[in-house]
C-alpha cells in the first residue's frame, strides 16, 4: 500500500509508522522482515532540501541508509523504507568523555568535508549555535579570515547573484537529443564499470524514456552488431526494475520471455529488444547526459507577469499550473532550483496546509495543492546565449584594435616629442572644454545649448 495509506492505517490503532533510534531497534526490526524479500515503510520524511525529520516529531538521531542513499533523485522520492537486507551503516559518532579524539574527516583535498575512507558525510555533530561563518575584519585574528559564529549573531553581510545562468556544456564525443546528450562507450565493461564510466562525465548509464531515445540507442546497437548496457537495472530495488539516474520506466520494449528473474542488469540487444543478464558480463555501453530543466521558480514581478501571460492562453482548458515550489517539514517554503525566495504572489488566504504551490490561471495568484492532484506544470530551463561567438573573427577584431592603440600611442609621442624640441607649448583654448551631460553646464553654456547623447533599450 501507498504510505499514506499505510500511515493512517497505524492512525486508526492510535500508533505512527516507527521510528529508528538506535542499532538495537534497527536489529529487531531486521530480524522481524529479514524472512520475506519485501521493503517496509517507515516514518521517515525526506525533504526536497535533503534533510530528514520522523513524522512523530522525533529528532533523527539514528540513520542507516543503504548505498548511494538517499539520492534525491528527480527531487520525487520523499519517504523511507527498510529492507529485509542488511544495510551501511552511517550512525553517530561515539563521544569521548575524557579527552578529544582525532576522527577521519578532513576537508584536505576537497572543499568538502568527507570521511577518510571515502564515505559520505551523513551524518555531522558539529557544535550547537555555530552553523553560521563570518569574514573576520579584525586585523589582530587576520582580515578576510573566517569564523564559526551563532545564526544569531548581527554581522554585516556580503550578497552573490549569478547575472545569467552558464549555458550547459556538453563534450564533443556526446550528440545532442532534445534535451538529453547520449555518447556510445565501445570498450566492453561490465554493468558497475560501465555505470563508473558515464558518472566521470557527469553522465549515468542511459534511461529510455521516450521512443526517440529508443530509436536511437536501438539503431547504435545495430550499428555496432553488439548489444549495450542501458541504465535500468534491479540490484537495489528488491525484484522491480528502474534507471539509476532515478527515473521510472515510462516505455519498455522487452523481448518475449524477459526479463529474467534472476538476472539484474538489462541491455539494449542488435534487434533493439531489452534482455537481461548477469550484470558481472562485459559489453558495450551507451551514456545519458540530461540537461532539462525543473519545475519553474519565480524571481520577480517580471518574471511573474511573464509567466501568467503564457498560462493564460491555456485559461479555457485549464485552472492551475504547477511550479517548483515546495514546503519543507519545518514549515519554510523553497524553490525546487535553490532559488533564492524573495519574492511572493500568494492567494489572500494562502499558503494553505498542503505541500506544494501552483499558480492560478486566472489571477497569477499562488495556492496550496497536494501532489497526487494531476496538473499541467511549468518547467524551467537556464538561459542558452542567443548565437555563437566566431571566435576566428573575434581575434582579428581584437589584433586590429590593438595595432590601432599601438599607431596612435607612437602618434602622440611623436608630437610631443617635436612640441618639446622645438621650446613651443600646446595652445590652450579659450574655452573651457565641455561635454554633453544633461546635468553638467558651464558659465559659457546655456541649457539649450546641450545635447543628451544617453539612449534607452527597452525590451517587450
Amino acid at each position: 500500500m501507498a504510505m499514506e495509506e499505510a500511515r493512517k492505517l497505524c492512525q486508526e490503532m492510535h500508533s505512527d509508522l516507527v521510528t529508528i533510534n538506535s542499532e538495537a531497534e534497527r536489529i529487531f526490526l531486521w530480524k522481524q522482515i529479514s524472512k520475506e524479500p519485501l521493503s517496509y515503510w517507515i516514518g521517515l520524511n525526506v525533504d526536497l532540501d535533503g534533510t530528514f525529520a520522523w513524522m512523530d516529531g522525533s529528532p533523527v538521531v539514528f540513520q542507516k541508509w543503504d548505498e548511494n542513499q538517499p539520492n534525491f533523485s528527480n527531487n520525487d522520492e520523499n519517504c523511507a523504507v527498510m529492507y529485509s537486507s542488511m544495510v551501511f551503516l552511517s550512525n553517530e559518532m561515539v563521544k569521548a568523555p575524557t579527552t578529544n579524539l582525532w576522527i577521519g574527516l578532513h576537508n584536505k583535498h576537497s572543499q568538502q568535508f568527507c570521511w577518510t575512507d571515502g564515505r559520505p558525510m551523513q551524518y555531522n555533530n558539529w557544535p550547537p549555535n555555530k552553523e553560521c561563518a563570518a569574514m573576520i575584519t579584525d586585523p589582530t585574528i587576520g582580515i578576510g579570515k573566517w569564523q564559526q559564529m551563532s545564526c544569531n549573531d548581527t554581522n554585516g553581510y556580503v550578497c552573490l547573484r549569478n547575472l545569467d545562468s552558464p549555458e550547459p556544456t556538453v563534450t564533443t564525443a556526446y550528440v545532442k537529443l532534445f534535451n538529453d546528450s547520449i555518447k556510445v562507450v565501445t570498450q566492453p565493461m561490465n554493468w558497475d564499470a560501465a555505470q563508473k564510466n558515464c558518472q566521470s562525465d557527469s553522465a549515468n548509464l542511459a534511461s529510455l524514456r521516450n521512443v526517440w531515445s529508443q530509436t536511437y540507442v536501438e539503431l547504435m546497437a545495430l550499428n555496432l552488431n553488439s548489444p549495450v548496457w542501458i541504465g535500468l537495472n534491479k540490484k537495489q530495488t528488491v525484484g522491480y526494475f528502474t534507471y539509476v539516474d532515478g527515473w521510472h520506466m515510462t516505455i519498455s520494449n522487452w523481448y518475449r520471455k524477459y526479463p529474467s528473474t534472476d538476472q539484474d542488469c538489462v541491455f539494449v540487444d542488435v534487434d533493439g529488444k531489452w534482455k537481461t543478464a548477469y550484470c558481472n558480463q562485459t559489453m558495450n555501453s551507451i551514456c545519458m547526459m540530461s540537461t532539462g530543466g525543473t519545475l519553474a521558480s519565480i524571481e520577480d514581478p517580471t518574471e511573474q507577469q511573464f509567466i501568467l501571460r503564457n498560462v493564460k492562453i491555456f485559461e479555457d482548458n485549464h485552472s492551475s499550473f504547477w511550479m517548483g515550489l515546495y514546503k519543507t517539514h519545518k514549515g519554510v517554503w523553497q524553490w525546487l532550483d535553490k532559488t533564492v525566495m524573495d519574492y511572493i504572489n500568494w492567494d489572500t488566504d494562502q499558503p494553505g496546509d498542503n505541500t506544494y504551490g501552483v499558480i492560478e490561471v486566472s489571477d497569477g495568484r499562488w495556492r496550496t495543492g497536494e501532489k497526487w492532484n494531476r496538473r499541467e506544470y511549468i518547467c524551467k530551463t537556464p538561459k542558452a546565449s542567443s548565437s555563437p561567438v566566431d571566435t576566428q573573427s573575434r581575434g582579428h577584431v581584437i589584433l586590429a584594435a590593438v595595432l590601432l592603440i599601438t599607431a596612435i600611442a607612437i602618434g602622440i609621442f611623436i608630437v610631443l616629442f617635436l612640441f618639446k624640441k622645438s621650446g613651443r607649448h600646446l595652445p590652450v583654448p579659450e574655452k573651457t572644454t565641455t561635454f554633453d551631460n544633461p546635468v553638467f553646464v558651464s558659465n559659457e553654456q546655456s541649457q539649450q545649448d546641450l545635447v543628451d547623447t544617453n539612449k534607452v533599450v527597452t525590451m517587450e
